[in-house]
């Protein structure tokens, strides 16, 4: 890539630094994918379009990413408690407690207290709901609510692999044109 001026220059800087800052994100639970989507969008579509050969192929692809992300995360938790023998009613129960435990850690044991506590919301959210509303004994209960915090966190995993491939797809795109 021929960098014309310093403004290439510093585009290429600030789609690094936003596929970084993505990733930090990512880890404590915070949209990480999508600030890399807004920074395309502006350098690569709005303000530097020329720097990309196609910049609406970059951005859809990466966009498709972050979703897939998004998708994997929201729905992990609920496939952990389904695969641990939960019920329809504990996978929604895990989703819910996965989104109050990340926004209720996020004071604590920064940057890893929302990743633990969703984990442990998620599993706590699943095991109230199949003891005391399903009535099942607390083996059953307990691998329900384990399946979720597994789900939970390899969610978190995948999430971070999409977002990982939405910043290298957006930076490329910026190198190699």
């Amino acid at each position: 890539m021929e960098f014309a001026d310093h403004t290439d220059w510093l585009a290429l800087a600030l789609t690094v630094l936003s596929a970084l800052i993505g990733i930090a994100l990512t880890v404590v639970l915070m949209p990480g994918a999508w600030l890399c989507i807004a920074a395309m969008f502006f350098i690569g579509v709005l303000w530097k379009p020329e720097l990309i050969s196609s910049p609406w192929w970059t951005f859809g692809i990466a966009t498709f990413i972050a979703l897939l992300g998004e998708c994997l995360e929201l729905f992990a938790g609920a496939y952990g408690a389904r695969k641990g023998g939960g019920s329809a009613s504990g996978a929604v129960a895990a989703i819910f407690g996965a989104i109050v435990g990340a926004l209720v850690g996020v004071p604590f044991l920064f940057p890893f207290g929302s990743l633990m506590l969703a984990m442990l919301f998620a599993g706590a959210a699943t095991i109230t709901v199949e003891r005391f509303v399903h009535r099942k004994r607390w083996e059953e209960s307990n691998r329900a609510g384990f399946g979720a915090a597994l789900g939970r966190g390899l969610a978190t995993v995948a999430k971070l692999i999409c977002c990982v491939a939405v910043g290298a797809v957006f930076t490329i795109a910026v190198i190699n044109d």
